[in-house]
């Protein structure tokens, strides 16, 4: 994982202004804006509202794998100018879209989640998937805000895969499937390592056994995979990707609801464990307490952006 809001090298177009590009996982107060990058032009009565609903009820069951990208150069209200989101499915799904590829794969997802015969994977699911033979990724929508011009979109994509290592790295992944239409985000694609499925329908691919064969490709390096070694529960990880985030403790609490005492709590209970199962990852010596703590966040948040695995669910 990386910090949030992590300012990349300014994009500019030739003759044209720059642009500020950073990327952060989604917040539920995006969404409705995601919604309008996803869904340019016409759209059926109350598609905008059907799209909301489902991306708020997987991100309740913490199902949605999202990332923004905004540009820090557009007023405040208008800044997101890409959006991504996936989910990890069935087995039998991911064989039933290699089998019969078809257009708008995204929708079929869509439809059977809103007719109770989901092929998305919970938590729990996802937990033990992660655990054991691996994740199937399949990408539900990605959207990019319809007023850039064309040097702006080309910088848009050249950055689009920073957002989604952000929110896949350090998950057991076994397949990675996504669908585009346009011939833009299908080239960015394929030179990352993507193989065609199906070219009719836009369906492209990578499994694990794909990646290993092609060391060199970009799209191969979500593949790569430790087991964790510090065994963090949940309430820890949601503290240290929030550090992760840039976010102070007074923001983790306010974001999370809890009082400021509870998160230097689990501080405490993190570094302990830290201590205990890989002490090699904190600083040593003497030094003022508040010091002291600052190394420890500084040190162990520079371990966690290598292993992100140690923040995903196991």
């Amino acid at each position: 994982m990386e910090e949030v809001a992590r300012f990349l090298p300014a994009a500019r177009a030739e003759g044209g202004r720059a642009m500020k590009l950073t990327y952060r996982p989604t917040e539920e107060r995006d969404l409705p804006e995601c919604v309008r990058l996803v869904q340019h032009g016409p759209a059926p009565p109350g598609a905008a509202d059907r799209l909301l609903h489902v991306w708020c009820a997987l991100r309740t069951r913490d199902a949605l794998n999202s990332a923004v990208m905004e540009d820090q150069e557009r007023p405040a209200g208008r800044r997101l100018v890409h959006f991504g989101a996936s989910v990890f499915v069935t087995d039998d799904f991911a064989r039933e879209v290699r089998a019969r590829p078809r257009p708008c794969l995204s929708d079929v997802v869509l439809d059977r989640i809103l007719a109770g015969h989901s092929p998305v994977l919970d938590a729990p699911a996802i937990r033990h998937a992660n655990t054991g033979g691996g994740l199937n990724v399949f990408v539900l929508h990605v959207g990019m805000a319809a007023a850039l011009d064309p040097d702006e979109r080309q910088a848009v994509l050249a950055r689009a895969p920073d957002t989604f290592f952000l929110v896949h790295q350090g998950f057991r992944l076994k397949e990675i499937l996504l669908q585009y239409e346009d011939e833009g985000p299908q080239r960015f694609a394929e030179a990352g390592g993507f193989q065609w499925r199906d070219r009719a329908s836009g369906l492209l691919g990578l499994t694990r056994e794909e990646a290993r064969a092609r060391p060199g490709a970009y799209a191969g390096r979500l593949f790569a995979y430790e087991p964790p070694r510090l065994g963090f529960g949940a309430r820890e990880q949601q503290i240290l990707q929030r550090a992760l985030l840039g976010e102070t403790d007074a923001e983790t609490a306010e974001a999370l609801h809890l009082a400021t005492d509870t998160v230097k709590a689990r501080w405490r209970g993190i570094y302990g464990r830290v201590a205990e199962r890989a002490p090699e990852l904190l600083p040593q010596g003497e030094g003022a307490d508040l010091k002291r703590g600052a190394e420890k966040r500084r040190h162990l948040l520079h371990y966690l952006r290598h292993h992100p695995e140690e923040l995903r669910p196991v």
